[in-house]
Formats: C-alpha cells, sequence, structure tokens
C-alpha cells in the first residue's frame, strides 16, 4: 500500500487538488467563499494568518467545488472554467504582466497532471482550449496592464466567462523579495483594478496573509467597497479540528483514530496559538492546523505508518509517542520530524557518499531559504547552487571570489546533468514498479550513474597548501585509491547540489519556479517548513551520519554528536562490516563522543582534538593521527594496526584497558597521566623520542608491555610500569626522567 493510499493527512504542506477527498471542515468558509464569487461583486480578496490553511481551502476546497458543476446549483456554464495561479517568479527581468502569464502556463501544466490522473474529459477540452487562446495572446504588446487585460481576456474569450483565483498573493507583490518594491506593488494594483473594470467576464479571488491586506488599500481608487469584498478566516476552533481529523481517517481504510487521542493531538497543536485571540479565549479552543496536519503524520509515522495493515491511534500509544518530552515541544518535533523522514530514502544506499553529499548540499541551502522573520525566501537556482557549495569548494582551495563565473558554470553543468537525471530516474522508477514498487513510493536518487564527465569545473589556487589532497576523503570503499583528483571531488559535491534540489522539489519542500530561458528559482512550499528545515540542517551538519560520509572534512569544524556504533554505521552505509573508509577529518574538534564497535580504514584525523571521547571495540587501519590531541577520553578494547601513524600526537588524561598498537608509527609522541585499567600492548612500532609520564593503574599486574619496538631516545617514567623486551631494551631507552638541576646560587 502507498503512502498517499494509506495516510490521510499530508503533513505541514498544503492540501492538493488530488488529494481533495481528504480535505475536510471549513463547510461555513467555503459556502461563504462560493456565494461571493457567485454574487455580482467580481472581485473577493480572502486573507488569513499565516498557516491557517488559505491553500489548502482554494486547492482542495473550492476548486473541486467549482469543477463539480456544484455552483450554487447553477452549473458550470455560471462561472466557466478555474484557473489558479500561485507560481510567483521574483525576477528583474520578468514584468508583473510576464509573471502572471508565467504561473498561467504553470497552472496549464498542472492542469494537464491532473488530467492524467482523472481522466476529466472536460478538463481535458477546457485545457486544449486554454493553450489554443493563450498562444494566440502571446504576441501581444503595449503597456504592462493592457498586456495582462489583454491576455486574460484572450484566455477567456472561448469560454464567455471564466474564475480567476491569485493565490499566495504577497509573493506576487513582492514578499520574498526581501526589500519592499513599490513600483511592483502599483503595476500589480494597476492591473488587477482594470480586470475588474474591464473584464466583467472574469470573477476575480485575491488570496494573501493578512498583514498585507494593507498594500491593497490604493486599489479603492478602481474598485468601489474594497473592505465590503474582504472575507477573513480565523484559525480554526477545536471542534472544527475534531471534525477534519476523524472525518478523514475515515476515509481511509487502514487508520482507527480514538476520540480521546485526537483530543491529545488537539492539545499539543494549540499550545502556542493564544497570542492572536483575545484573553478570555481558552487555548485549547484554537488549533494550529500546520502543527495538527504535523503532529497527525508524526503519530501515524510513529505507529507503523505503512508497514502496518491497521494504525491504531489510542490514548495509550500517545503516551509512549510522547514519552517525557515537554507538551510545547511536541509539535515542533513532529515538524522536524517531517523534514527528516523526508530524507529517510536517503539514509541506506548502494553509494553512501553520495547520498552524504546530497544531504550536506540540503543543510547548506536552508538558511537562505527562510528569512530571520520566518517568511520564506526565493533564491534563483544559480545563487541556490553556489550557496550549497562553495565552503566546501573554498576549503578544497577553489577560487571562491568570482561568484558569477561560478554560478554560471554550475548551471550550465546543472543543464547537462538534468537530462541525464531524467532518463536515468524514468528508467528506475520503471524498474520499482516493474518489482512491485507503489508508482508513488520515493526513487532513492542518490545512487543514479552520472555518465559525463564533470571534470574541469572550478579552478584551483593550491599555492600555499600542498597537502591539500591529503584533506579530500578518497571514499576507498569504492575506489582503489585513497585520494581522489581535487576535479572528482569538486564534481561529487556539485552532483550532490544538483541532487538535493531535484530531491527537495520532489519531496514538496520546495516549489520549483520556471523563470525562462531554461532557469529556476526555488522557495519553500510552506512559511512553516522554515524553521523545521533550519533545526534539521544545524543538526545534520554536526550529525554523526553526515560527519562520518562527507567527502570534504572541513578544517575546525567541530562534531558533538553523541555516539557512533555499529548499528548506526550499517544503517547509514548499508554496510553489514561495519567499516568507515576514506574518511577525512582535519583539524576538527570532536568532543563528548561514544563510538563502538567501528573499524576506521585509511581514514584521515590529522590536527583533531579528541575531548572526552570514547573508543570501544574499535579497529584503526592505516589511519593517520598525526598532531592530533586525545584529552580526558577512553580506550577499551581498542587496536591501531597495518601501519597507522601518529607522529607527535598527545595523549593526555587518557584511560586505556586493553589497547594494542601494532605496527604504528608514533615518532615523537607524548602520553602523560595515562590510567591503566588493564594490560596494552606496543608490537613493531616506531617509538623514537616517544615519551610516557605519570602512569598509573588500576592493578599492579596491568603494565605497558613494549614487544619488537624502536624506542631510540625514547622516555618512560616509572619502570615498573612497562615490560620491555630484549630488543627494544637495546635502544638507548631512558627509563626514568632526568632529575632537575638545583638551582645555581649567585
Amino acid at each position: 500500500m502507498s503512502e498517499s493510499e494509506s495516510c490521510p493527512w499530508p503533513g505541514p504542506i498544503p492540501y492538493s487538488e488530488e488529494n481533495s477527498h481528504l480535505f475536510f471542515g471549513r463547510k461555513s468558509e467555503l459556502d461563504g467563499l462560493e456565494e461571493d464569487i457567485c454574487s455580482d461583486q467580481y472581485l473577493t480578496i480572502l486573507t488569513a494568518p499565516s498557516g491557517v490553511g488559505k491553500s489548502s481551502l482554494l486547492n482542495a476546497g473550492l476548486l473541486p467545488r467549482l469543477r463539480r458543476n456544484d455552483t450554487a446549483g447553477k452549473g458550470r456554464n455560471h462561472l466557466g472554467p478555474v484557473l489558479l495561479l500561485n507560481n510567483w517568479v521574483s525576477s528583474a527581468e520578468l514584468s508583473v504582466a510576464g509573471t502572471l502569464i508565467r504561473a498561467t502556463e504553470e497552472e496549464l501544466e498542472r492542469l494537464g497532471r491532473l488530467y492524467e490522473i482523472t481522466h476529466d474529459e472536460q478538463l481535458r477540452r477546457d485545457i486544449k482550449r486554454f493553450k489554443r487562446a493563450a498562444r494566440s495572446a502571446a504576441c501581444a504588446n503595449g503597456r504592462e496592464v493592457d498586456v495582462a487585460v489583454e491576455y486574460f481576456a484572450s484566455l477567456c474569450d472561448p469560454f464567455g466567462k471564466m474564475v480567476l483565483i491569485i493565490d499566495q498573493a504577497e509573493e506576487l507583490l513582492g514578499s520574498s523579495r526581501g526589500v519592499r518594491d513599490r513600483e511592483v506593488e502599483d503595476e500589480v494594483l494597476a492591473i488587477v483594478g482594470a480586470l475588474f473594470k474591464e473584464e466583467k467576464r472574469i470573477r476575480l479571488v485575491i488570496s494573501l496573509r493578512e498583514e498585507y491586506y494593507s498594500r491593497l488599500t490604493p486599489l479603492g481608487r478602481s474598485v468601489a467597497n474594497l473592505n465590503d469584498r474582504r472575507r477573513s478566516i480565523d484559525p480554526v476552533s477545536s471542534d472544527v479540528a475534531m471534525e477534519i481529523m476523524i472525518k478523514s481517517s475515515a476515509a481511509v481504510k487502514n487508520v482507527e483514530l480514538e476520540s480521546d487521542a485526537a483530543l491529545d493531538i488537539l492539545d499539543w497543536a494549540s499550545y502556542e496559538r493564544t497570542r492572536r485571540q483575545s484573553p478570555e479565549t481558552p487555548t485549547s479552543q484554537i488549533i494550529d492546523l500546520l502543527k495538527m496536519q504535523a503532529l497527525l503524520r508524526d503519530v501515524y509515522n510513529d505507529l507503523g505508518g505503512e508497514t502496518s495493515a491497521v494504525v491504531r491511534i489510542k490514548k495509550a500509544a500517545l503516551v509512549t509517542f510522547r514519552k517525557d518530552r515537554a507538551k510545547e515541544r511536541m509539535a515542533d518535533d513532529a515538524l522536524e520530524n517531517y523534514i527528516k523522514g523526508r530524507f529517510k530514502s536517503i539514509d541506506s544506499t548502494s553509494r553512501p557518499f553520495r547520498g552524504a553529499m546530497l544531504r550536506r548540499c540540503a543543510a547548506h541551502m536552508a538558511r537562505w531559504l527562510s528569512s530571520p522573520g520566518g517568511l520564506k525566501v526565493q533564491v534563483n537556482e544559480g545563487d541556490l547552487l553556489w550557496k550549497s557549495v562553495c565552503d566546501d569548494f573554498s576549503t578544497l582551495g577553489a577560487n571562491v571570489q568570482d561568484e558569477s563565473t561560478n554560478r554560471a558554470k554550475l548551471q550550465a553543468l546543472k543543464v547537462v546533468f538534468d537530462e541525464e537525471f531524467k532518463v536515468d530516474l524514468d528508467a528506475k522508477r520503471a524498474k520499482a514498479i516493474e518489482e512491485g514498487e507503489p508508482e508513488d513510493r520515493p526513487v532513492d536518487i542518490s545512487d543514479l550513474p552520472v555518465r559525463n564527465d564533470f571534470s574541469l569545473l572550478i579552478n584551483f589556487d593550491l599555492t600555499g597548501q600542498p597537502e591539500v589532497k591529503e584533506r579530500v576523503s578518497g571514499a576507498a570503499r569504492y575506489e582503489e585509491s585513497n585520494v581522489w583528483p581535487l576535479e572528482r571531488v569538486s564534481a561529487e559535491i556539485a552532483i550532490g547540489a544538483f541532487r538535493a534540489l531535484h530531491f527537495l522539489a520532489d519531496e514538496r519542500i520546495l516549489k520549483k519556479l520556471r523563470m525562462g530561458d531554461g532557469r529556476y528559482a526555488y522557495e519553500l512550499v510552506h512559511d512553516g517548513l522554515g524553521p523545521a528545515l533550519i533545526n534539521w540542517a544545524d543538526s545534520e551538519k554536526n550529525g554523526a551520519v553526515g560527519a562520518l560520509l562527507s567527502i570534504v572534512g572541513q578544517r575546525g569544524e567541530a562534531f558533538t554528536w553523541p555516539k557512533i556504533d555499529g548499528d548506526l554505521i550499517e544503517e547509514a552505509l548499508g554496510a553489514r562490516d561495519e567499516v568507515v573508509k576514506g574518511l577525512s577529518w582535519v583539524g576538527c574538534f570532536i568532543n563528548g563522543v561514544n563510538i563502538r564497535g567501528v573499524t576506521f580504514e585509511r581514514c584521515l584525523f590529522k590536527g583533531c582534538v579528541f575531548s572526552e571521547c570514547t573508543f570501544t571495540a574499535c579497529k584503526f587501519i592505516r589511519c593517520d593521527f598525526g598532531g592530533a590531541v586525545f584529552y580526558d577520553s577512553t580506550w577499551k578494547n581498542v587496536t591501531w594496526e597495518s601501519g597507522c601513524t601518529g607522529r607527535a600526537m598527545l595523549l593526555k588524561g587518557m584511560t586505556w584497558s586493553e589497547v594494542k598498537m601494532i605496527s604504528a608509527e608514533l615518532e615523537g609522541s607524548m602520553i602523560t597521566g595515562l590510567k591503566l585499567r588493564g594490560h596494552s600492548l606496543f608490537e613493531d612500532c616506531g617509538l623514537a623520542f616517544f615519551q610516557v609520564l605519570a602512569v598509573s593503574r588500576e592493578a599492579r599486574q596491568h603494565v605497558l608491555n613494549f614487544v619488537d619496538c624502536d624506542l631510540l631516545n625514547g622516555l618512560l617514567e616509572g619502570e615498573d610500569m612497562f615490560s620491555v623486551d630484549s630488543y627494544s631494551r637495546d635502544q638507548r631507552l631512558l627509563y626514568e626522567r632526568p632529575k632537575p638541576r638545583a638551582p645555581r646560587r649567585l
């Protein structure tokens, strides 16, 4: 059973016309809105706070009503067909009229996709007539107002009447530009005013956030009694929210929702809604629909989701679901879990380093997509790609100063990538369907092949960075060599960014907007996703999976995740041998990490600082710890073997139990304040100028054993703490630190 067939709640995103059969509630609002549209006022303005559900009301409520020939019992010919425009591109290259025309083209494409689902012949005929009329109107020239009016008049001609809905009009007015543009606002209002005055065949509906309603004030010069045409939507009450939950769960066969459990969910979703209400209004009567939908989806997934024949949501089950979390955290956690759930298909892949780069690039995009005030921000494709990769390119030594050139290179490369991507994605989806997977099951795009040569992407300036290649993870799990050329690494990073954009759009986190000439812009599907996406990105940047799998180890980056264990490695890498290969951390700070049962092979830890970390049953093979520092950390059953190096390391305040160092090169390193909790061994190691000072032990039999080691000029303090074989003893070894000379008296 597919997700769309089984889960009655879309999550914290607007309902679409395709899932209108799951949309309930808001009957009185729909009746009033329908009445306004059918009246002779010709212009209706719909306002509401963010997150109340304006877009869902229009998409899944009003549109199906109008398409079902249900308009006040007078039939569809009374109003004609409906167009809903909501894809607004903020571009200096597009006029307001051009933006409206572009949004109309996007709507006609959406209607084409809707027809593929519904096979509504009336809809097919309407689309055909709309497109024919649009082609005849495309050559109109003149003032922006005249161009727009003539275009929509041409669309209306084949039908005689039509309804034009402008949703998210605050974006058309420029909310996503960041800076208010009064010239754009004046142009929008001039077009709306002209359509109202000159085209009585078209009934207009304008939907926008309530705080932007004041920007429509100049429209009063063209439209009489403007305020009388306004219809406001308030947050839903708990009674309506309960109706939404109960009826939507009853609309599918595999969900049973207990009323007491629904009351708990309403309580969690109503916690932060009191600011918009009077002090007399009980908190429980005001529901945040966005958070309610996120909670419902989170509960559904936690209780088995599509893997269970029936999902029973009962009060007792919610006690386990809540655990010890505070009530005020429940909705925010659900929003973050929704974002995490979208990335679930990327966790286990056949090429984990590519999945990790997709996640890494998506995390770098997050902060650019939402303003400090919580509004979504529209970003053009080239800018978003560059912002997602420039930090990693800079770490690799790339010349990142010429941003415009680099953006152009990325966009040109993405055109080539997209051509391959579509072919490979269609092939993989067809194969999955052939193997019995549901058609709408997400396809893991992180391991799709890349056939073109994506080298020579960015110019690298390696002056003063002779060891830059040593900072690059080689992903030796998949390659013979431990180190990739920089061109290959930069290409993998870029491909991760390309895949991230495809993924975020496919998962309905981002909305893709066509700007023209093969260029696109992106914005969040809903403002409410911004904080959740940023929180996910912050956890991803400091997360164990991202740190283990990233191609680039950021210099100076701090990793503070709680633990890494074999189960996590197996889940993240899809590897049953629990091996991490080709990892690159350079100059990083790792604090308070518990690592258990992991083998690190050919990994780079140069200059890292490990503070209060515990390694249990871990193995290091051919790893480089040059200049690393371990402070107040613990090693239990840890083995270094097969050519590990750790020259000039400092290990201070450590606790060792059953540690084995086999064939390791540790010249010039120092261990001080070591606590022995069992035997430990150095065998066949290079320990020239090696120092061990201030050792303590739990039991007298616990010693450090040195076998076949080069201890030239080594210093071991406390002879009874060590067992040194005859070969090692032949070196010039000092067991005791020389006593300091007494100060000389003058």
